[in-house]
């Protein structure tokens, strides 16, 4: 079972992640840590890797076509612009 490990809060809200927890979570530079809020008030938390842009290619494949790398992002900025348009309720 790993020890506990503990983390100075600074000023501006920051912390270390000790290197033991970053191991055991996965994580390293440039990941995020995410905090849950459980029902009884405590968190949890969770590593999560940063995804390379092969990694997000790879998952939003184009539709068949022709395109050159020009419209390939046009095509991938409409369609996050089309998910971060608020919607709304009826």
């Amino acid at each position: 079972m790993p020890s506990d490990a503990m983390a100075k809060l600074t000023s501006k809200g920051q912390i270390t992640v000790p290197a033991e927890v970053r191991a055991d979570l996965g994580v390293s530079e440039g990941d995020r840590i995410e905090f849950h809020r459980n029902a009884d008030g405590s968190y949890r938390i969770r590593g999560r890797k940063r995804r390379s842009i092969l990694d997000i290619a790879r998952e939003n494949p184009l539709p068949p076509g022709d395109y050159t790398v020009d419209a390939a992002v046009d095509y991938a900025m409409q369609r996050r612009e089309a998910r971060a348009k608020p919607r709304r309720k009826s």
